[in-house]
């Protein structure tokens, strides 16, 4: 089962959360509770982007993966985005169940990523004759959005890239992953966990790098391209800039944060059960959270390869620990 919430908010004090649920190849189901809202009926859609960094207006167009006319949930000719209107009691809220097979949690038109978006008037449903009918169903202005956050089980179990990239900022999600993926495969293949966990973080370095570059001038040389990772994706990513960064000249960058934020938050057991006791108990403790953090760090290594392959620059990361509280 494929899982995902919006959480709807708006500066005008619209606020509600919306679920999608999808099982297997069926139809997904919405489910949403709406309030603040004027009574009536209110355009819904799903919108291309999930960005709202400039209110509901950053979420672009109605998602359209087919290139066809706004319509109703019914009609064939339709964006996959139409889900009709929502009704809005008179106590301002709507409490709604739409199933729809045009709006997957998976596969290439998924609308992971995206954003849901309520308008100010009704959606004529491409039948209003207006100018903006077939367009947007003339539905007025976008007054709430939100974009799609995806939960654990979505991640797991499901297509991850897309879901992924709208929880990266998690530690708790990466320490999830890691402990899934080192009981999975370390038992039979422990050799596996790593490379999975590095490949997932390439596809969402490459497609984070992707999005972040999509409005910015083509890099003029590689250097330029590791500083843009060091600041802009760094500070996105990770909440801060990279500490230092140096570099032989011959193609070879060292990168250091001294307080990197997935490992400073990662609680890390040392307990020394079941181990050899006529070792040293506190070098087998450090020793055991070194190799935690080393796994954990799989995964921006992969993001960082990821979006250096989409910059054009194919390589290979690693990452070395020089203290627990710091990676370089």
């Amino acid at each position: 089962m494929l899982k995902a919430v919006a959480v709807i908010t708006s500066s005008e004090g619209i606020s509600g959360k919306i679920f999608f649920t999808q099982e297997g190849d069926g139809p997904t189901t919405v489910t949403g509770s709406v309030s603040g809202l004027k009574p009536g009926l209110h355009g819904f859609h799903v919108h291309t982007f999930g960005d709202t960094t400039n209110g509901c207006l950053s979420t672009g167009l109605h998602f359209n993966p087919a290139s066809k006319d706004h319509g109703g949930p019914e009609d064939e000719n339709r964006h996959a985005g139409d889900l009709g209107n929502v009704n809005v009691g008179d106590d301002g809220t709507a409490n709604f169940t739409i199933v729809d097979k045009h709006i997957p949690l998976s596969g290439p038109h998924s609308i992971a990523g995206r954003s849901v978006v309520l308008h100010e008037g009704r959606d004529d449903l491409g039948k209003g004759g207006h100018e903006l009918s077939k367009i947007t169903g003339n539905a007025g202005d976008r007054i709430a959005c939100g974009p799609k956050s995806f939960s654990l089980i979505a991640w797991l179990y499901g297509s991850r890239v897309e879901r992924l990239a709208t929880l990266l900022l998690s530690p708790c999600l990466l320490t999830e992953m890691v402990s899934s993926y080192c009981n999975r495969f370390d038992a039979k293949k422990p050799e596996l966990t790593g490379r999975r966990i590095e490949a997932i973080g390439y596809q969402v370095g490459h497609r984070l790098a992707e999005r972040y570059t999509m409005e910015r001038p083509w890099f003029s040389d590689h250097l330029e391209a590791i500083k843009f990772i060091c600041k802009d994706f760094w500070s996105e990513v990770f909440k801060k800039q990279i500490d230092n960064l140096k570099t032989n000249h011959r193609g070879t960058f060292v990168l250091q944060d001294n307080r990197f934020r997935w490992l400073a938050q990662m609680p890390v057991d040392t307990s020394i059960e079941n181990v050899d006791l006529s070792q040293d108990p506190s070098a087998l403790a450090e020793n055991k959270a070194t190799q935690a953090m080393s796994m954990h760090l799989y995964f921006p290594c992969g993001i960082i390869r990821g979006a250096l392959s989409n910059l054009g620059i194919p390589c290979a990361v690693s990452a070395d620990i020089s203290d627990l509280l710091a990676c370089e």
